[in-house]
């Protein structure tokens, strides 16, 4: 359901409402005939062209004018026919002319180039997480690319101390090579992030990039970045068998226990069938509920790693299903990935996009989660849900829904531009839950109507607080930023512009 692609075969050369359309429409009339506000399509036009979206607005805007005046039915009619004509018609935009979907939103991090110590400086100044990756050990050997040689530095003084060090007028020399750098240390911000190498001798402790480096650091950060190097280096990774797949068949193939898959080129669309048939048979994957639409669901696996190799790649799903299920499953980690679904209906998709029931330890890292999609995580049962830096976006109904878990993570995360259906994040019955150094904007608890005065970004069900530390919760259109005060416990929180009334930025296609 919900492809484009499939409305430009059947239609050329005329405008045709596609899935994609007819569901949105659906949703359109049911909410003009139960509600007293029409809805606000403007989400919608801003994925058709200028021109398109010019032609849509002006029919829209004359059909709530109109609308505003008469009895419901009238009013409903009215709208409804403004959607066929203003909004499908106007609306059938590139995807249906060239065949292709229209692209949802998306901003993977990216890596930031810094040619000096000036730009490095700048960079510290927005910093919020740091993390080190060891990549030789003491004795000069290369480690193996595993998550285990690399975390998130807790210590919260080491920024302000890479800060102090790593000033703007620095004296700066010749870049030291790849080969003589000992750990990689990954400073990130919600602008991006930057790479530096770290050089570890007995005698010295140096930084830099590919084009600069600076002289010994001080002798009390050198001796924290070598501790951290040395704990790393020291990891015993388990057994993983390594492999490389570039298609949906080989994926499904290669998914199992004790392995490592790097996922090459994409986009990886998970839909049950290619042009070769049905998919080979492999007792840890099953593609379920085939009506409306198949979703991936992973069952019962222990230590697999899904991660990408160079820049972002897309796993995508088709709605209205889940794009991603794990149940069952011990020690998974989602590195890199950009999971959605594939029709670029954002906000107006019926299914999250990662789900996780009966699992354990769980890390997504360095991921991007984005509408279509309800919700960006629904977890349920989960005991040790971890996500490193990425984002969630764009998401209808809510951010994260946590039921009867344990031990949530959440470090140096964004979650941004969302709808807030009661709740943006949801903590139902679950135990040792925080964020640290996490962005939370533009979520919004209204989506087009009237903040509910029940509304807000934090539902927490049971006894045990959850903690925000550090981090920001601004700009949020929402009656109250938590249920309970007691129950989100904030610590050294920048929280400010949060309320019923707060005007959200226009979201621009990109």
């Amino acid at each position: 359901m919900n492809d484009r692609r499939s409305g430009a075969a059947e239609g050329r050369g005329k405008a045709r409402p596609g899935d994609a359309d007819e569901v949105w429409l659906d949703a359109a009339l049911h909410e003009a005939m139960t509600g007293e506000t029409p809805p606000d399509l403007r989400l919608r036009i801003l994925r058709a062209s200028p021109e398109q979206a010019a032609t849509a607005a002006a029919r829209v805007d004359a059909a709530h004018a109109a609308a505003a005046s008469r009895p419901w039915w009238a009013a409903a009619a009215m709208l409804f026919g403004a959607l066929v004509v203003g909004g499908v018609f106007a609306l059938q935009r590139l995807g249906s002319a060239q065949g292709t979907p229209v692209a949802v939103e998306q901003e993977p991090s990216r890596e930031l180039d810094v040619t000096d110590g000036k730009q490095l400086a700048a960079h510290l100044a927005r910093t919020t997480t740091l993390a080190l990756t060891a990549l030789q050990g003491p004795d000069g050997a290369r480690l193996p690319n595993e998550p285990e040689h690399g975390a998130i530095v807790h210590d919260a003084t080491l920024l302000p101390a890479l800060r102090a060090a790593l000033v703007a007028d620095a004296p700066t020399q010749e870049p030291f090579a790849v080969r003589d750098t000992q750990a990689e240390l990954r400073l990130a911000s919600e602008d991006g992030f930057v790479r530096l190498r770290v050089s570890i001798t007995d005698e010295a402790v140096r930084l830099g990039a590919a084009k600069f480096a600076f002289a010994a650091a001080p002798a009390d950060l050198a001796t924290r970045l070598r501790t951290e190097w040395q704990v790393l280096a020291r990891q015993k990774p388990p057994v993983r068998q390594r492999m490389q797949v570039h298609t949906q068949r080989q994926l499904i193939a290669a998914i199992g226990s004790d392995r490592t898959i790097e996922l090459v080129g994409g986009p990886f669309v998970l839909t049950g069938s290619d042009d070769d048939g049905e998919l080979p048979a492999n007792p840890a994957v099953e593609f379920r509920d085939p009506q409306p639409v198949p979703f991936l669901v992973i069952k019962g696996v222990r230590n697999l790693r899904l991660c990408t190799i160079g820049g972002p790649v897309r796993v995508l799903g088709r709605s209205p299903a889940d794009v991603l299920r794990c149940e069952g499953c011990s020690d998974v980690t989602f590195e890199g990935l950009v999971l959605g679904h594939d029709t670029g209906v954002a906000h107006y998709c019926t299914a999250p996009v990662l789900t996780l029931k009966d699992c354990k330890n769980v890390v997504v890292r360095d991921c991007e989660l984005f509408g279509c999609g309800t919700e960006g995580i629904v977890a349920e049962q989960v005991e040790g849900f971890r996500m490193e830096r990425g984002q969630i976006h764009t998401c209808s109904n809510g951010v994260a829904y946590f039921t009867r878990c344990k031990g949530i993570t959440l470090v140096g995360a964004l979650f941004r531009d969302s709808g807030a259906n009661d709740s943006a994040f949801a903590f139902s019955e679950c135990e040792q839950a925080a964020f640290f150094d996490c962005v939370v904007r533009g979520l919004d608890g209204g989506m087009g109507a009237q903040v509910a005065d029940d509304d807000y970004l934090f539902g927490v069900m049971g006894d045990e607080a959850v903690r925000f530390v550090r981090g920001a919760i601004l700009g949020n259109r929402t009656r109250r930023v938590a249920n309970s005060k007691l129950l989100l416990v904030r610590e050294g929180t920048d929280e400010r512009d949060n309320g019923p009334n707060v005007v959200l930025p226009r979201q621009e296609p990109r």
